[in-house]
């Protein structure tokens, strides 16, 4: 059963207009995070929208290019998950839209990849990693694909076949929760309101019924011994201890939305006993007082706080879905605004830092700029090129397809017809 519902509301600030800006700033670009790690002093991340590896400085919050990566075409874009783990000084970022798992030696400085054993054609959806040792289990969003094992001391990638079979009979599922203090993997499978154990040493799966038949789960997670499931379209937070028999309900009553087309919030982080809900789709920060039995807005963003508007309308990044917890800080990656904002638990501050980089160092040549994008010379010559070089026949010319992508605002990718 679910426990009397916890009395949610929201406080009511002052309004501020949030603007919508352009991924440019004269010559430099925002840049969005699609993966990244913190070493030592130094934050390396994968660019959401550029096809490239960088180097934060957390000092002085200087960005460093350091090289596109490898097997990949230099206007690619979303290549990477949100995972990105170190081991003996060589960084795995590992894939989104793509069939291999990117390498950086931070001793070397090289980069390279590591091909995920697929048909031609086929890419691998990277929806979590476990990790064990020297191996990385790497969970697909593809049930076809199942489950694969990187080997990291000899860079080989093998099927999990024990796990596969018996896996693939839950349909589908959503979040893949490494829990390696205890040594166990969760997933929910959405369709039966099932939560499943994973022992991935001893390849066994043990079933958990949760209370949530007929809820839409859009993502989970666990801590400190409770499951916290985020519905779909609401954005309610239910908390769940697996050996009691009740949920506790956390509604979010009058979260402001940015498109009305995902889940308000992606995940959510526990720091100091309080909740704060990480958006996605929803506007601000929200922050939940388990005690109080209360949901009120974590705090203001910073006067020159923009979202940023990609340019792309095939698909929109979370608006702060790029998270980490440093003992009292919440530190919120720039992935849909233009800052890195630092967000202080324990004294309420905020600090916002622009994460830019000149377009000169990432692309060769002067980029071709149209509404809110940006795309290379060399890339729109490569486009030219490709076309003169295809065999297939339309009935405009190349020019007047130009026009009329960068009257309608699309992006080069359209070009190429």
């Amino acid at each position: 059963m679910i426990q009397q519902n916890v009395d949610a509301y929201y406080i009511k600030y002052p309004d501020r207009e949030i603007t919508t800006g352009s991924i440019l700033e004269k010559e430099k670009v925002y840049l969005q995070y699609a993966s990244g790690i913190r070493v030592e002093d130094k934050f390396y991340f994968s660019a959401m929208y550029i096809n490239g590896l960088f180097e934060l400085d957390l000092n002085d919050f200087n960005v460093k290019f350091i090289c596109h990566f490898s097997g990949e075409d230099r206007d690619r874009i979303l290549i990477h998950t949100g995972c990105a783990i170190e081991y003996k000084s060589t960084i795995y970022f590992f894939p989104l839209c793509s069939k291999q798992i990117h390498c950086y030696d931070l001793i070397t400085g090289k980069e390279h990849a590591v091909v995920i054993p697929l048909s031609d054609g086929e890419e691998f959806l990277t929806a979590g990693i476990a990790r064990r040792e020297n191996k990385i289990w790497l969970f697909s969003g593809d049930s076809a694909k199942g489950v694969s094992i990187l080997d990291m001391d000899d860079q080989t990638i093998i099927s999990a076949e024990t796990l596969n079979e018996p896996l693939s009979k839950y349909g589908i599922k959503t979040g893949w929760v490494d829990v390696p203090e205890e040594r166990r993997v969760f997933t929910y499978c959405i369709n039966s309101s099932i939560l499943l154990e994973i022992n991935l040493e001893k390849e066994q799966i043990k079933e958990h019924k949760v209370p949530l038949e007929g809820i839409d789960v859009y993502s989970f997670n666990y801590c400190d011994g409770k499951f916290y499931f985020i519905e779909a379209t609401s954005g309610v937070l239910y908390e769940w201890e697996w050996d009691n028999t009740y949920l506790r309900k956390f509604e979010s009553r009058c979260v402001e939305r940015m498109f009305v087309k995902h889940s308000p919030f992606c995940n959510y982080c526990l720091v100091n006993g309080e909740i704060y809900m990480i958006p996605w789709d929803a506007k601000h920060v929200m922050k939940v007082k388990r005690e109080e039995g209360k949901m009120e807005r974590a705090f203001e963003y910073p006067e020159d706080f923009q979202y940023i508007d990609s340019g792309r309308t095939d698909y929109k990044s979370g608006m702060m879905s790029f998270y980490e917890v440093i003992e009292n800080d919440i530190w919120l990656h720039p992935c849909g605004g233009n800052q890195l904002l630092i967000y202080d638990t324990i004294s309420g501050t905020i600090i916002g830092k622009k994460i830019t980089i000149d377009v000169s160092q990432v692309f060769p040549c002067k980029g071709i700029f149209y509404e809110n994008n940006h795309k290379a010379l060399d890339y729109f010559c490569y486009c030219v090129k490709k076309d003169l070089q295809s065999n297939t026949k339309t009935e405009d010319p190349f020019g007047k397809r130009i026009y009329r992508a960068l009257n309608e605002g699309k992006t080069a990718e359209r070009w190429n017809g």
